[in-house]
């Protein structure tokens, strides 16, 4: 597993540099990075809500042709932009668009992206299925979606509610926000009915092999199958949306 978020630490601060947060990231930076490599390298990728810009700095520093992001917070963009000169990307590879994800996405052509990344989002809205509907309409070659999924083994989604002044949370113009966690069936069904199939990343094989201890990982959802890192492909046949 490359140490990915050891080089390029800046987006930590140093309390989480000492903490599992920093194992988690490197752990996720294989399972989305790294395991999904052939759909970054020379990929024009949008990526949505993309925070601080460290998955943006992670996919271009692992071959991504451009990449667009897509967030909700000024400040967060902000710190990408610095994030980004820092480490000597070139300008001509990235543009970061401060806006909602909902409606920025209505403004894009089909055919701009090779790959979409969907990141740590997909569980802070309640619009999962026009989101589906837009990544559809791109027709990206790839997408690569990491979400917490609830337990059902239904058709489920369990809503809840966000404080959007948590940056790690939904945003909004209100104090609150409605999001839900659709069920894993759910989930894949939904995504090969927009026109992908869907393959998942392997944790549990992963942090059963990894010969190292992984508590950033092992104990959060990614440990009991509740979080899931899918690489999905758009499908050759017909779509049924």
């Amino acid at each position: 597993m490359q140490k990915f978020f050891r080089t390029y630490d800046a987006f930590l601060s140093s309390e989480e540099r000492q903490s599992d947060v920093l194992t988690r990231l490197d752990a996720r930076y294989h399972a989305i990075i790294e395991h999904g490599h052939s759909a970054i390298k020379g990929a024009r990728i949008l990526d949505i809500a993309s925070h601080n810009g460290r998955w943006s700095l992670a996919a271009l520093c692992s071959g991504a042709e451009y990449v667009l992001g897509i967030e909700a917070r000024h400040d967060l963009v902000a710190m990408a932009h610095r994030y980004m000169k820092r480490y000597g990307i070139s300008q001509d590879r990235y543009r970061f668009v401060v806006g909602d994800v909902h409606e920025e996405i209505r403004r894009l052509e089909p055919g701009q992206f090779d790959t979409i990344l969907c990141l740590g989002f997909f569980y802070h809205t309640m619009h999962h299925f026009y989101l589906l509907q837009q990544f559809q309409r791109l027709a990206p070659k790839h997408l690569i979606l990491d979400t917490a999924i609830n337990s059902s083994k239904g058709y489920e989604v369990l809503v809840t509610r966000e404080d959007t002044s948590n940056y790690l949370m939904a945003a909004g113009k209100e104090p609150w926000a409605w999001v839900g966690r659709l069920s894993g069936p759910l989930l894949e069904d939904a995504l090969t009915n927009a026109g992908f199939e869907v393959s998942y990343f392997d944790w549990s094989n992963y942090l059963r092999n990894l010969g190292e201890p992984c508590p950033g990982v092992t104990n959060t959802r990614y440990g009991d199958g509740t979080r899931v890192t899918i690489h999905a492909q758009r499908s050759n046949g017909s779509s049924r949306v």
